[in-house]
């Protein structure tokens, strides 16, 4: 007897069942699958009570607890609100005697998908180089099926631009443009040569309902000055440029007309500077790469110090004149 009053206290103290059900959407739309998630605690059995649809009947899963975490798969046949319900409970030693139950419930509001061509455009990068290529995504929004018969255009403007006008057209792009790939419409490489920022606006027109949904998203792209191309491996640099504190500019011509230099700046707070000036005109891409100075407690005191020609009393005259809009020096660390 002292036996069996100590085994109910401590079923009393410790053993009644909690339980905790979740979803993995509770705005699933007709066809998508809904996984169920019971986190339970002293319990011994628990039991599913799924519905998936307004006029289905409910489908029982009992599962043997035995890992206190439990998931179920539901697939959504209609729209409605939909009662999920899981019950768990524990058993005495005779392993039928109920001691401790508990339920708990979650509503699905399951939804048709859309008919109208709502939808979402993202990038593959939003930050490009202008000899790097990327790709346009349109996927759907409220569920509507991009597999349904429909036409699209797509266009990149400059920013701020509009359709009406034809030179803030970049490239236009159209429905053989794309590639349906797992519900997502996927663009063919999109390069653009021009350094800027830009934005898309799309069209989709669904043909069945005879309904179009239009969309802009401002400034989605960004498009930065290539990079020249790295030296090989053991090239020796054609010329280098020298500063005070013992610096110097190393240059290497690269690629079919590119200049690839590399400078690392002194380990002091104060040295003269070295000139860019003398970085010879003439080259497609400049990239000035930076490396970190030496030191042997690895703290570095140091700041860059770069000259240029004088303006010779010429208003906005540019001390470096071989560096343009179309061909920048882009200064980087490797």
């Amino acid at each position: 007897m002292s036996q069996q009053e100590f085994f109910n206290k401590l079923i009393g103290g410790n053993g009644r069942v909690v339980a905790k059900l979740t979803s993995s959407n509770v705005f699933p739309f007709v066809g998508e699958d809904v996984l169920l998630k019971a986190i339970t605690k002293w319990a011994q059995e628990v039991k599913f009570r799924k519905i998936a649809g307004v006029e289905e009947t409910e489908v029982v899963e009992t599962i043997e607890n035995t890992t206190q975490e439990n998931e179920s798969n539901l697939t959504i046949s209609s729209q409605g609100e939909l009662e999920q319900i899981v019950a768990a409970r524990n058993f005495a030693p005779d392993g039928t005697t109920e001691l401790f139950s508990t339920t708990k419930n979650i509503v699905l509001h399951a939804m048709s998908a859309q008919v109208f061509p709502y939808h979402d455009v993202e990038v593959s990068s939003e930050i490009s180089r202008t000899n790097q290529g990327f790709t346009i995504r349109i996927k759907s929004d409220n569920g509507y099926d991009l597999s349904r018969a429909h036409s699209l255009s797509v266009y990149i403007l400059q920013e701020n631009g509009s359709i009406e006008t034809h030179g803030d057209i970049i490239t236009q792009l159209t429905n053989e443009d794309f590639t349906l790939v797992e519900g997502v419409l996927v663009s063919n490489e999109v390069i653009i040569s021009t350094r800027g920022i830009y934005d898309i606006e799309t069209s989709i027109h669904d043909t069945l309902e005879d309904k179009t949904i239009q969309k802009r998203i401002n400034k989605l792209i960004t498009i930065t000055p290539r990079l020249a191309a790295r030296p090989d491996v053991g090239q020796i640099p054609f010329g280098s440029i020298y500063g005070d504190a013992e610096t110097e500019i190393k240059m290497y011509k690269t690629g079919e007309n590119d200049l690839y230099a590399t400078f690392t700046p002194p380990n002091k707070t104060y040295y003269h500077g070295i000139s860019i000036a003398e970085i010879p005109a003439g080259y497609d891409a400049y990239t000035l790469v930076l490396s970190k100075p030496y030191a042997e407690d690895d703290n570095v005191y140091t700041r860059l110090r770069f000259g240029a020609n004088g303006n010779n009393g010429v208003p906005n005259a540019s001390g470096t004149p071989q560096f343009t809009w179309e061909n920048p020096l882009v200064i980087t660390i490797d």
